[in-house]
């Protein structure tokens, strides 16, 4: 720190919630490194799924970038920006297609043979409890990037979260044009990602994040332009 100021921890200071803002921004930025992880982290679930190897599945969650768009959205709630909630909605939708026609195309590519489904039946049950967890995932979420000293037990998250597996599930079971999985899966990733959503607002909202406003506006503004040369 210049002059003398003494790193701080405290996690409603504002150079430590501007760190933070910097790290969520980069995170869910569109660039190769965000698709090339997003192609991957499905691949690797869908193999798991369509295997029925829960170990699999875990190595996919544990790479996936997916997170960060979702924690990105409760921020611009947070901070009341139109213009960065429609960024970060763009960002959602394009990283599902990403993932839905990732694993389309795994599906088609594994034999039939080797599939067994046993996983997703599971996965397209949702209930209040599922809901609940996904709450959980959102504080844990928000607060541990919030944390600078805690970013290490964000893969942690990011397989509690589960986001990853209900959207694989989606286009396997559209590959195998199974309209009760279909509708199942559908379910279980709307209910997850608003757990989350909601989550993750209220944490941002109480940790006081609507004070960085203006600088969340500079550096997204700042991003564009660097997309755009």
């Amino acid at each position: 720190m210049e002059n003398g100021e003494k790193k701080t921890d405290n996690i409603k200071d504002i150079g430590v919630q501007k760190e933070a803002v910097d790290k969520l921004i980069e995170s869910s930025t569109l660039n190769m490194d965000f698709y090339f992880m997003m192609v991957l982290s499905s691949a690797i679930v869908c193999l798991g799924i369509l295997l029925n190897n829960i170990v699999i599945v875990i190595g996919g969650m544990v790479v996936t970038p997916f997170l960060s768009p979702l924690l990105m959205l409760s921020l611009a709630f947070v901070i009341s920006d139109i213009d960065i909630i429609k960024r970060s909605f763009f960002i959602i939708l394009k990283s599902v297609a990403v993932i839905v026609a990732t694993s389309l195309v795994v599906t088609i590519l594994v034999p039939s043979s080797d599939v067994d489904l046993s996983l997703i039946s599971g996965i397209g049950h949702i209930n209040l409890s599922y809901f609940y967890v996904s709450l959980v995932v959102g504080i844990a979420g928000a607060y541990s990037w919030a944390r600078p000293n805690l970013s290490s037990v964000l893969p942690g998250v990011a397989i509690s979260v589960a986001l990853l597996p209900p959207l694989v599930s989606f286009a396997v079971s559209l590959a195998f044009f199974d309209a009760d999985l279909i509708a199942g899966t559908i379910r279980s990733a709307a209910a997850n990602m608003t757990g989350v959503i909601l989550a993750s607002t209220f944490v941002f909202a109480i940790l006081g994040f609507y004070r960085v406003r203006g600088y969340v506006r500079k550096e997204i503004g700042q991003k564009k332009e660097t997309v755009l040369e």
